[in-house]
């Protein structure tokens, strides 16, 4: 099997090298750096990182394209290549074998769609995801199901086959960053497709700093993923306005609990500035 992988850098030349580099020295044929930087800081210092390496491509897309366009650039680049795309978070580490692991697990198992067990860095007995469950009617994400409840893998690290991306297309480019997971899993799932975790492959991946400092960009883009999914994942349009109004009081409180624990005000502001815009989008498209 032919492996390509895709990982995103914004302003993180350190954490993309490092990562890229443990790709290089596992089963994965082509690396491909999609910089979301728009900074030829950034571009020069990736460029120079891996000049002369054939296996590792380093694209720019001009600006932030956010998580899924900015996947689906190094898709549509590398798809024709590989047999199935590795869909990596630069702020990860990627131990010996771990990519063996995955993605025989995954062969073995049947998966159009796997992900490994997840251990948050540097506090590495610390579970951070083996598979998730998302709840469409209150936002609420487990590590165990609820009644209801939407199994998906983690956009964190993600392999997937090539014939998904014929059966379902690309991640939905509504999503800026966080939520195009739930719905590309949703979206296989409901297509018949596989997805699971492979237990024997072991990732871990670094504390996230834009979800500690609860800047307001966090806290609007987690907002609106969540109601950008009530029209996602449900069908009749009577079905996404209730799903939205059931999700607004769990948002509310979520916002409220946020902005007292870190003492100011932007995960309030935050979600009223994404029910704003959510106002004035129109349904989500996907992009083939």
């Amino acid at each position: 099997m032919r492996l390509c992988a895709i990982t995103l850098n914004y302003f993180g030349a350190d954490d993309t090298i490092a990562c890229v580099r443990q790709l290089c020295s596992q089963a994965v044929d082509r690396v491909c750096v999609v910089d979301n930087s728009a900074d030829p800081g950034q571009a020069a210092r990736l460029f120079e990182a891996f000049a002369g390496d054939a296996g590792v491509r380093v694209l720019e897309t001009g600006k932030n394209t956010g998580f899924a366009a900015g996947v689906n650039y190094g898709i549509r680049r590398l798809q024709p290549d590989c047999d199935a795309v590795l869909v990596l978070n630069n702020d990860t580490i990627v131990p010996d074998g771990c990519i063996e692991a995955l993605t025989r697990g995954a062969r073995a198992s049947g998966l159009q769609i796997a992900g490994p067990r997840i251990q948050c860095y540097p506090a590495a007995a610390r579970l951070w995801s083996r598979g998730s469950w998302y709840h469409p009617w209150c936002g609420l994400v487990t590590h165990r199901p609820l009644p209801g409840s939407m199994f998906y893998i983690t956009g964190c690290c993600m392999l997937i086959q090539r014939p998904v991306f014929s059966a379902i297309g690309l991640f939905d480019e509504r999503f800026f960053m966080y939520g195009e997971d739930v719905e590309f899993c949703v979206r296989a799932s409901r297509a018949g497709l596989a997805a699971g975790v492979i237990d024997e492959a072991v990732l871990y991946h670094k504390t996230s700093a834009s979800a500690l400092n609860n800047s307001l960009f966090y806290e609007q883009q987690v907002a609106r993923a969540h109601l950008l999914l009530c029209r996602c994942l449900f069908e009749p349009r009577a079905v996404r306005l209730l799903s939205g109004c059931t999700k607004l009081p769990f948002l509310a409180v979520r916002a409220i609990v946020r902005s007292l624990r870190f003492g100011n005000a932007n995960a309030v502001t935050g979600l009223i500035n994404a029910l704003m815009r959510r106002s004035a989008e129109t349904p989500p498209g996907v992009t083939a």
